[in-house]
């Protein structure tokens, strides 16, 4: 009976403490920030969110207009004509007659758009 009763309490033990130890594992996960978001998705994400919202006013082919101003080099290297700090207050703001987005689209779609944006 002893025998019973010392390995029911061996196995109480060892089981709270790996129900303890999961715990313990899930709450540090969670506490971690997440992964570095992977630029090659956040631009074809930002292609799919621009194409979608976007390229009903602005071209992005040098020389075509469009109802907005044409986007073509407009956030790229080396010369680039906005930051993207200015290109998100305007997509979140709206400026001239160009509507806010900052209602309709998330902030990581903005982010996005804003990585498609440095590539064209």
């Amino acid at each position: 009976m002893f025998k019973t009763s010392l390995t029911t309490l061996l196995f109480v033990v060892f089981l709270s403490a790996a129900i303890h130890g999961a715990t313990a594992t899930q709450a540090q996960s969670a506490a971690k920030p997440s992964a570095k978001p992977n630029p090659k998705l956040m631009v074809a994400a930002g292609q799919e969110t621009f194409n979608k919202n976007c390229l009903a006013c602005h071209a992005l082919v040098a020389g075509q207009v469009g109802f907005g101003p044409n986007l073509n080099g407009e956030l790229k290297k080396p010369h680039p004509r906005k930051t993207p700090a200015e290109a998100k207050t305007i997509i979140k703001e709206g400026k001239n007659k160009m509507p806010a987005w900052g209602t309709k689209l998330s902030e990581s779609e903005i982010d996005n758009v804003i990585a498609y944006l440095k590539t064209v």
